[in-house]
């Protein structure tokens, strides 16, 4: 009989060939002799020495077994949002949107973008004489953080500042602009941003770039959208009858064809507009060409261009104290109102004197919302002027407020202002 043990002095196997017979003491002797005190298998044991006693029995099997130690586990990141960009996203009817692919993940202060998790120390083990086998301790999870996050005594990462997340293995942090080389087509699907953008190409057909703050594209924006909370920086052009840019502070270009460019701020453009729906709070046109013709430029106080018009006649109107989103929100908001009040009048007879009062109250709301306008208007009209620094072609319509005035013939360094005395718009040389 022998008893091989494992270099690892993990495990042991009892060999007993045919021969002379022993006695249960001398295979207890045996074992003991063997050195082994943990791990020893008692039913293995004891099925052998009831069989050591024939001088035929013969076997060969696993005897004692001992403890391995357990390494353990590594420390992980748990990322609380789908890191990888998607194919696209399914739409109600099945069909899958290849412009929305979540390859940004805008988020607010405070909120939680990960979870550390903690490495384990792992299980000691014991060999078969006793020994105990110590474990070896997980790592440490690598996370590099950085100042737009913190971690908390509990491991979870947190945004500590509004923005986009950055996410490079190993790393975290939200940035508040976020710089995209390249151009925002199918590769990158549309970008919505918390915090300012930075777009070092163009904006293509069909897609739209949206930011809280400001938005810079220092290409062109070509048939496509971009809305910012700031103000908006567009290098290169606006072309397409579907390019659409909103700023609610400022909006600079340096030239538009058929795009529609509105701003709570100035609207500037450094050579020219074309057949363009343009509105700001001040509209200048006063580099390059400085030309605008076809289309409408609507402002609420001034109007600055160095030409207006064309010699072919292109209809271009030039607008100022203009109020047009006023109205246009108003007439949404009344609209809801007297939908609100039908619905009412048309409630059981319980309820026809809500209706009724419904109904009279949207249409006292829709006669404040108009004297209100126009009081607006009024205010805007004492300082909102028209200037073309240059040539103001014949057919260039004139706008102030509600009045109106189509010039017969081309007009050099003109200003257009309100009388209000007579309530007409006036002209004068600059």
């Amino acid at each position: 009989m022998q008893v091989i043990i494992a270099k690892d002095r993990l495990s042991a196997e009892i060999v007993v060939m045919a021969g002379p017979a022993m006695t249960r003491d001398e295979l207890a002797a045996a074992f003991a002799a063997s050195g082994i005190v943990h791990g020893m298998d008692a039913a293995v044991v004891a099925a052998v020495g009831e069989q050591v006693v024939d001088p035929s029995f013969a076997i060969a099997r696993e005897v004692a077994r001992g403890n391995p130690a357990v390494a353990g586990q590594d420390g992980h990141v748990d990322l609380l949002f789908v890191a990888a960009q998607l194919a696209g996203q399914r739409r109600k009817d099945g069909s899958i949107d290849f412009h929305e692919r979540s390859l940004l993940h805008p988020v607010a202060k405070g909120d939680e973008l990960a979870c550390v998790v903690e490495p384990t120390m792992g299980t000691a083990g014991r060999d078969l004489f006793g020994k105990e086998l110590q474990s070896k301790p997980g790592k440490k999870a690598a996370l590099r953080i950085g100042a737009g996050v913190r971690l908390t005594a509990a491991g979870r990462v947190v945004a500590d500042r509004a923005g986009v997340v950055a996410h490079i293995p190993g790393g975290l942090d939200v940035v508040a602009l976020w710089q995209h080389d390249g151009n925002i087509d199918l590769h990158s699907g549309n970008l919505r941003s918390t915090g300012s953008m930075l777009v070092k190409g163009d904006v293509n057909p069909g897609f739209c770039v949206e930011a809280t703050d400001d938005v810079v594209v220092q290409g062109a924006v070509l048939d496509a959208s971009v809305i910012a909370g700031g103000n908006v920086v567009v290098q290169q052009s606006v072309q397409g009858e579907k390019a659409f840019i909103r700023a609610s502070g400022d909006l600079d270009c340096r030239h538009g064809t058929h795009a529609t460019l509105v701003a709570s701020g100035r609207l500037r453009a450094q050579d020219q507009l074309a057949h363009c729906k343009a509105r700001g709070k001040t509209i200048e046109l006063l580099s390059g060409r400085g030309l605008a013709f076809g289309g409408e430029l609507r402002a609420r106080n001034t109007v600055l261009v160095l030409q207006a018009g064309s010699l072919g006649g292109a209809a271009t109107l030039l607008a100022a104290a203009d109020i047009a989103d006023d109205i246009d929100q108003q007439v949404r908001a009344e609209s809801n109102a007297l939908r609100e009040a039908r619905r009412s009048q048309k409630s059981p007879d319980a309820m026809r004197g809500k209706g009724a009062r419904n109904s009279v109250a949207a249409v006292d709301t829709a006669i404040t919302s108009k004297l209100e306008r126009a009081q607006r208007q009024r205010e805007l009209l004492v300082t909102a002027s028209i200037e073309v620094r240059g040539i103001a072609h014949a057919g260039v319509r004139i706008m102030l407020g509600t009045t109106e005035l189509i010039l017969d013939q081309a007009q050099s360094n003109v200003r257009f202002r309100w009388e209000s005395a007579q309530s007409v718009i006036v002209q004068e040389n600059l």
